[in-house]
């Protein structure tokens, strides 16, 4: 890949779970992102879009979109469910190889840790996330071919740029990149340019989004729980929020970045516009910054 790809999620229209079809029916999502402009999609929860290979190839053709990966969420820090994690990380990783994709995004579930504290693990639990982490990496890469990128997420036990650094010096980069997602990393009021440029290196894959940072902040202190910070809004479209998404896309041009930029707001009902607006508004906030 010798350019920036820009695309677009399913979470994009508050479709988190499979059965969230409800909401937007796989064909309606696919057109409307489509029609906003986009060319590359997410998988989205597995079971959302066909899991037939032939099927799913057949669907995206039908929509002129090119799969760009899968974002697959999992409570990494309950042990006991690493082989219901293996064997949705190999459904997941067949259907990519199939459909000519390439990255494999895992991420930790934020609805089981119920607070801060929950959120920051022993010695011995964080021992076990990481070896399974790294378990995962390996499986993907080795008997994929598939690049396995990691995905810090608010409100869960991969955070905060200490944990984040830690991950990474634990498990080799021949096994495990970043999908670094610019407003879940700017919660914590850590530097998001710096850090893009510190780790660039293990970045070929971001989640482009802005952040409320004074919901953010009142979550931190306690105020909030997760759950109702992303009910509030936390995450914010491109133009709006308190990250420099100009500076940042600036960078990356100025670098020249050569992967994937994928816009995946987390959208909740309490936002004025529907999810089609917003993607085509970001869509084209986006182009104007890239010229």
């Amino acid at each position: 890949m010798a350019e920036i790809c820009i695309g677009g999620a399913p979470a994009s229209w508050g479709i988190f779970w499979p059965h969230n079809r409800e909401l937007f029916a796989p064909e309606v999502y696919a057109a409307q992102l489509r029609d906003a402009g986009y060319r590359y999609t997410e998988l989205g929860p597995l079971g959302y879009f066909p899991t037939d290979p032939t099927q799913l190839r057949e669907f995206l053709g039908r929509h002129d979109l090119t799969l760009c990966g899968a974002a697959h969420v999992h409570t990494l820090s309950d042990f006991s469910s690493y082989g219901v994690l293996e064997e949705k990380t190999r459904t997941i990783c067949s259907l990519l190889q199939q459909s000519s994709a390439r990255y494999f995004v895992l991420m930790d579930e934020s609805e089981h840790y119920p607070n801060l504290a929950a959120q920051r693990l022993g010695p011995e639990d964080w021992a076990g996330l990481v070896r399974d982490v790294r378990r995962i990496g390996e499986l993907v890469s080795r008997e994929y071919g598939l690049s396995f990128l990691f995905h810090s997420h608010i409100g869960t036990a991969v955070q905060t740029k200490d944990e984040i650094e830690r991950l990474l010096e634990a498990v080799p980069a021949e096994h495990m990149g970043l999908c670094f997602d610019t407003a879940h990393y700017a919660f914590w009021e850590d530097d998001t340019l710096e850090a893009l440029k510190a780790w660039r290196d293990r970045i070929p894959y971001i989640h482009l989004k802005n952040l409320n940072m004074g919901i953010a902040r009142q979550t931190r202190a306690g105020g909030l729980s997760t759950e109702e910070a992303f009910a509030r809004g936390v995450m914010q479209s491109l133009g709006e929020g308190d990250l420099d998404i100009a500076e940042i896309v600036g960078y990356l041009r100025g670098s020249r970045y050569s992967g994937y930029l994928v816009i995946e707001e987390d959208y909740v009902p309490a936002k004025p516009q529907t999810p089609f607006e917003l993607a085509r508004q970001n869509r084209a906030y986006l182009a104007e910054l890239l010229g």
